[in-house]
């Protein structure tokens, strides 16, 4: 069965004016004959022609796939900031904040801040633990470390062995030997200073919801260590406060008010008040 075709022209009628409807026209059209962008023009075309080489050179890298690192990117503002991943997240620009905390009540006792790397932290490590070791009156007082799996290195265990610091480490067993003598992993210190050593996340939590360290405000490794140092005198100060309001049982009242120093309750609110406006000013 064949349908008749109706011809476009009787069912709506032939366009016989619409050309009147569109100007169509060239920018040539409209400059000038003796205006002087056309000889610009001509030598902008002339040296586009000569540089076509160039931009084809430069057009020709395929950068999909590939990795970004820090021996090919720099941030142009921050150029101290490292391109680092944190667990399964993404990389992004960071610097690498540290802690020494004590493992009785989590107070923290030294903070430094580095450029991030995967050896960060254990060199900021072993410079805090020598502070430490320095910092003692007695020269053979027993000193412990808990830390975790990413401390087992060889060089790390060492250090704190040659400092006279016993490493209480969690083991590193994934694909490899630890560098934790497996009589230390079972002692009864390596169990204690590994439930204790959670007490040093308090402070980070803390710096990054109350002291807003979670992306902060300024540029430089100087500038951006003096606010995470800051902020973590500021956490020590608060934590002071909160184990002074903890009823303290009778064996260890006078070891906690010995930590507490002679500042009173308000002397302490008073100084939490002064480092919170500083903050403030800063941001």
């Amino acid at each position: 069965m064949r349908i008749p075709l109706i011809p476009q022209e009787i069912m709506r009628g032939a366009d016989k004016f619409t050309e009147s409807l569109f100007c169509v026209r060239k920018l040539d059209d409209l400059v000038p004959a003796s205006h002087p962008l056309r000889s610009i023009r001509a030598m902008v075309n002339e040296t586009l022609a000569k540089m076509d080489r160039l931009f084809a050179g430069m057009y020709e890298a395929d950068v999909k796939g590939s990795k970004r690192g820090n021996e090919t990117h720099q941030s142009k503002i921050d150029p101290d900031a490292r391109l680092y991943r944190k667990g399964k997240t993404g990389s992004e620009l960071r610097y690498m904040g540290h802690t020494l905390s004590d493992n009785r009540h989590g107070l923290v006792v030294n903070a430094r801040l580095t450029c991030a790397d995967g050896h960060a932290e254990r060199e900021a490590a072993k410079v805090m633990i020598n502070d430490a070791r320095q910092a003692a009156d007695d020269e053979d007082v027993e000193i412990t470390l808990g830390a975790d799996k990413g401390y087992d290195a060889k060089e790390c265990i060492e250090a704190c062995q040659e400092m006279k610091v016993a490493p209480h480490v969690a083991q590193n067993t994934s694909g490899r030997g630890s560098a934790v003598a497996d009589a230390i992993a079972r002692s009864v210190g390596h169990a204690i200073s590994q439930q204790k050593r959670k007490l040093i996340e308090q402070g980070f939590g803390w710096v990054k919801t109350v002291g807003r360290m979670r992306q902060v405000m300024v540029h430089g490794l100087e500038k951006v260590d003096q606010m995470f140092v800051l902020n973590m005198a500021a956490y020590h100060l608060v934590r002071m406060r909160s184990l002074g309001q903890q009823p303290a049982k009778a064996a260890g009242k006078a070891q906690l008010k010995s930590r507490l120093g002679t500042l009173s309750k308000a002397d302490m609110l008073a100084v939490e008040d002064a480092i919170k406006i500083h903050l403030a000013l800063l941001r």
